[in-house]
């Protein structure tokens, strides 16, 4: 993944480089380069594609090294959500194999957070939703309350 996203870091900064310059034939080489190479993978490249590589313009470029931004953010997004997840999986599974007193009590938290980090609200509302376990997690021991420190801060910042 990591590999990929700075991969697109390089191709985005070849697509601003290129707008700089203004130079129409680079200009022309790096979208049909970038188009073959993204096509697959980014449908609004594939739908660039023109007859002659002489009908291309700047503002495919811009379109080409916009889509590369979103799909880098989405990449970023797509790849914190499964680290989250499994950390969230494996701090249940930390919680289920110890022998903590009130463990239930973790467990039903810890899936009152994971809602919260599903809910389709703004960033505002989940921290405002999240603030009441702090005084929660300061009660647990340090593991515990890494664990979930980490996946309150994915939901505020995501």
């Amino acid at each position: 993944m990591n590999e990929l996203i700075d991969l697109l870091d390089k191709d985005i900064k070849i697509c601003e480089d290129t707008l700089k310059e203004n130079d129409f034939l680079e200009m022309v080489i790096i979208i049909e380069e970038l188009h073959n190479k993204y096509k697959n993978n980014i449908e609004q490249i594939s739908n660039i594609e023109k007859d002659i590589v002489w009908k291309y313009s700047k503002s495919d470029l811009q379109v080409i090294e916009n889509c590369l931004k979103e799909y880098r953010e989405k990449l970023i997004k797509e790849e914190s959500e499964k680290d989250i997840n499994k950390k969230i999986k494996d701090l249940k599974e930390k919680i289920k194999n110890s022998e903590i007193l009130n463990k239930e009590e973790i467990l039903n938290t810890l899936e009152n957070i994971e809602t919260i980090k599903n809910e389709e609200i703004t960033l505002d509302e989940k921290w405002g939703k999240s603030k009441e376990y702090l005084s929660f997690i300061k009660n647990q021991n340090r593991y515990i309350a890494i664990g979930f420190l980490e996946i309150l801060e994915f939901i505020i910042r995501n």
